[in-house]
């Protein structure tokens, strides 16, 4: 089951300027992958909260900026010890010719 996000790229920010992203509703992450250059980016908190809660498997296809999607799969989820509230996303760019296995922790 493929999922579809709208994520916009984000520069460089320093560490108020994450905690703003985060009040405005956005979730930073970072998309990376074999023979790419990394991505920053951001996308609507509470879509990726829709997706958790309906299993979070599968992948998902990022849009970029209203351009070409790019397919990811969940590398890594970042939440704040305390009140759980998301921090930051990691995924991985996947070529959909191959085949994947994903860890668990």
């Amino acid at each position: 089951m493929t999922t579809f996000m709208q994520a916009e790229k984000r520069t460089h920010l320093n560490t108020s300027g994450l905690r703003n992203l985060r009040k405005s509703g956005r979730l930073p992450g970072i998309v990376f992958g074999r023979n790419v250059e990394n991505k920053m980016v951001h996308i609507s908190t509470i879509e990726f909260h829709k997706w958790l809660k309906q299993g979070a498997s599968g992948f998902i296809d990022i849009q970029l900026d209203g351009k070409d999607s790019v397919s990811v799969l969940l590398e890594d989820l970042q939440r704040d010890p305390v009140t759980r509230d998301l921090i930051h996303v990691d995924s991985s760019k996947c070529r959909l010719t191959k085949s994947y296995a994903q860890r668990f922790r």
